[in-house]
């Protein structure tokens, strides 16, 4: 309330209930264990409300699900924070409850802005709502004469889907009235005691007969073709692929992106549409619908293009004041474009050579629950966390490890009790397990799509960095392929006759960065002098104190571990159960890593821009504002900010480069993955794609004016498999 000039006693503060719940704990003290609400807590609701009554409020604003709940019958904060309700107690708004904002504190932020619509609100008593219209189930002249005369400088669209198939498709031209275009519906239950002569394989329908249908979708096409005008979405990534796949549409404008384009603002913001209607528009929270309901599917799908439309402005006008409009066209929009058609791509898998891995990891996993069960004398499932837990507790003796005052057998978990036990075998045994069990379930078993492909589903904004992240295709094919394990499993994504895969990678980049970031002088000076310098092998020399021929691959590895992970300042804890390095050993190699002058003074100064304005800028022009708390936590990722967000970036501009250069008949990009980008080409056209990929990898930039300009050098390889590609 004082960020934006109240007094806070001029604000009415009221309870829902006026003594403190025991322990601090309002569900067991005001509701039985059945989770009704007690007769204490029912006549504090009806007192509450009398007392607004009699206040008469122009607007209440209420802290967290309890108060909203009360006073609106709305349950989920999270959901319905932002929007405004019209009730007899005067305008409602909804926002976190102040407890939670300081154990989340990166949503303070979140929180003011919901603040700054009540305080504007508070001026006046009525509900001010935007007059919508939406128009559904039109008649077959209403949609072609949409299509053929309608001549918008925007247009906003978006699809819903029923089963694999598209049902319907809105569009809003001025973002108060919107079109919904149904193409399936749900079929309704044959009425009790009546026999349908309706015979279909699929329970759904579709909306118009076999003609009208051609006839829609090529007006419509021919809409989507249109230079003239500007089209937006919000995630394009999921509706255009399977526009152009269901319908052969092809949006030859596509403009902007309000998912991508906001993140690009705000990248600790959530990016989902609920949440951009809070912020920029006054459309409140409508997303509490029947999918089984045809009528409230297409009012929810023209309710998506309004408020995707209102969320325009405000997002450009946030793009211009923060300077980054020519960023997100220039960059982030082009990534979305080519990702997009990345992920439609797909990428070939060996399916002979997948079904003779499956047999011998299931007989590997068990061959360990034997092992394990001859062992403990019972049978143990190493992914049961209960299981694993009892061989702890009971058998070993040991005590878990508390991670925010929960016990648990993660990763995490496991990796600490390996740490503290090196000679214990069982933790080893049990991540071995669940890791190849993930291998075997995630991506040998993993859901190919209809062409035998696997695909993934593309995110350019999915991470707090810029890079991209990825995740199984909404119809669940496919894979994170972001998270692949680097072993000869990569030999199952191969390129067929004819083609070759071809591969490339930034070498040692991140490491790189960090010396230019920090004024490395001494490493500036041995990358520029000596083309194949390994960094890895000189920090391994330094922590073990030996000449660097001598350095072993084991210690190489650990030195790599020290390289990525300290320069970011994680603590020896965490270091250890990442790297798996036992506690006293990681504990003295981060030491000596980090007993580093240039890396002292670096850290400093990201300090010092953080509390001077929360805001970091790279070398490449991404922005990130940190919301949360400046404690080591926000330090740590702040100091990882610059280097992994600048790799990611040339990537991803090597990316769109590429996508735009290369001959789409001869070679086209199917994976990329942090610091690499792989490419399937014909034989035929090999050297030309290499000469491209190169090219395009290689960007030159100035980190600080001082220093010599940095170009991370690229590795390319070559082969039939991602697995055995070869260095040229």
């Amino acid at each position: 309330l004082r960020d934006f000039g109240i007094d806070i006693k001029d604000c009415k503060l009221l309870n829902i209930c006026q003594r403190k719940p025991l322990g601090n704990n309002f569900q067991s003290t005001f509701y039985t264990p059945e989770n009704l609400p007690t007769k204490e807590l029912l006549e504090e609701r009806e007192r509450l409300k009398r007392e607004l009554l009699e206040l008469k409020p122009n607007l209440v604003l209420c802290l967290g699900n309890e108060a909203l709940y009360t006073l609106t019958g709305k349950l989920g904060i999270k959901k319905w924070r932002g929007t405004l309700h019209q009730t007899r107690y005067g305008k409602v708004l909804g926002t976190y409850h102040p407890a939670f904002i300081l154990r989340v504190y990166g949503n303070r932020p979140i929180a003011q802005l919901d603040v700054k619509r009540a305080i504007e609100e508070s001026q006046y008593r009525n509900l001010l709502t935007p007059k919508l219209t939406c128009h559904i189930e039109p008649s077959l002249s209403k949609v072609i004469t949409f299509f053929e005369k309608a001549r918008p400088h925007i247009c906003t669209f978006d699809i819903e889907t029923l089963d694999k198939k598209i049902r319907c498709v809105g569009f809003s031209t001025d973002g108060k009235e919107a079109l919904c275009v149904p193409f399936m519906r749900v079929q309704k239950a044959p009425t009790p005691g009546k026999i349908s002569i309706l015979t279909l394989e699929s329970d759904n329908i579709h909306y118009w007969t076999p003609e009208q249908e051609i006839q829609i979708v090529q007006a419509m096409n021919n809409f989507f073709a249109r230079r003239s005008i500007r089209f937006v979405a919000q995630n394009f990534s999921f509706d255009g692929p399977l526009l152009e796949m269901e319908f052969g549409t092809r949006i030859e404008n596509y403009w902007l992106d309000t998912l991508h384009a906001h993140k690009t603002a705000f990248m600790e913001f959530p990016g989902d549409l609920d949440f951009l209607t809070s912020i920029y528009t006054r459309i409140g929270y409508y997303a509490d619908y029947s999918a089984k309901s045809d009528r409230e599917t297409w009012i929810y799908n023209c309710h998506d293009v309004l408020a995707t439309y209102q969320c325009i402005s405000p997002i450009l006008q946030s793009l211009t004041e923060m300077k980054l409009k020519d960023f997100y066209f220039n960059h982030v929009h082009r990534l979305a474009q080519s990702i997009t058609r990345t992920a439609c791509n797909g990428i070939s898998i060996d399916v002979k050579e997948r079904e003779k891995m499956d047999g011998p990891l299931q007989e590997e996993l068990d061959e360990i629950k034997d092992g394990l069960r001859k062992r403990f004398g019972q049978s143990v499932n190493p992914a049961s966390p209960k299981q694993v837990k009892d061989i702890i507790e009971n058998h070993l003796h040991l005590k878990l490890p508390s991670f925010g005052g929960k016990e648990g057998t993660h990763v995490r978990a496991l990796d600490t009790l390996k740490a503290r036990y090196p000679k214990e075998t069982f933790f080893d045994t049990v991540l071995n397990y669940r890791g190849k069990l993930k291998l075997l379930g995630t991506y040998v078993r993993a859901k190919l799509d209809d062409d035998g492909k696997m695909r993934t589903s593309f995110n350019p904004t999915g991470t707090n960095t810029g890079r991209v992240s990825s995740s199984q295709t909404i119809w669940k094919t496919g894979g994170n392929l972001q998270n692949i394990p680097k072993t000869d499993f990569r030999r199952l994504f191969y390129a067929p006759k004819d083609w070759k895969l071809v591969k490339a990678d930034l070498r040692q980049a991140e490491s790189m960065e960090v010396a230019w970031l920090s004024k490395n002088i001494v490493l500036i000076e041995r990358w520029t002098n000596e083309p194949n310098f390994d960094v890895h092998i000189w920090k391994a020399s330094i922590l073990y104190e030996k000449e660097e021929s001598e350095i072993t691959s084991n210690e190489r590895d650990k030195a790599k571990a020290c390289n990525h992970s300290g320069n970011y300042g994680i603590g020896f804890k965490k270091f250890s159960y990442l790297s798996g390095i036992p506690f006293t050993e990681a504990k003295e190699l981060l030491e000596k890593h980090q007993n580093d002058p240039f890396l002292d003074l670096w850290w400093l100064s990201i300090r010092e821009e953080l509390h001077n304005g929360r805001i970091l800028t790279t070398p490449f022009g991404r922005r990130r504002a940190f919301y949360g708390r400046l404690d080591e936590e926000t330090y740590r990722q702040a100091y990882a900010f610059k280097p992994q967000s600048t790799v990611g970036d040339i990537v991803n501009r090597a990316l769109y480069l590429c996508d735009k250069e290369l001959d789409p008949e001869k070679a086209y990009i199917i994976i990329t993955v942090h610091d690499e980008l792989v490419l399937q080409v014909r034989n035929e056209y090999v050297d030309e794609a290499i000469n491209i990929l190169t090219k395009n990898m290689r960007w030159t930039h100035i980190v600080h004016p001082e220093l010599p300009p940095l170009t991370i050098p690229t590795e390319i390889s070559v082969g039939q498999n991602w697995w055995n590609c070869e260095i040229i």
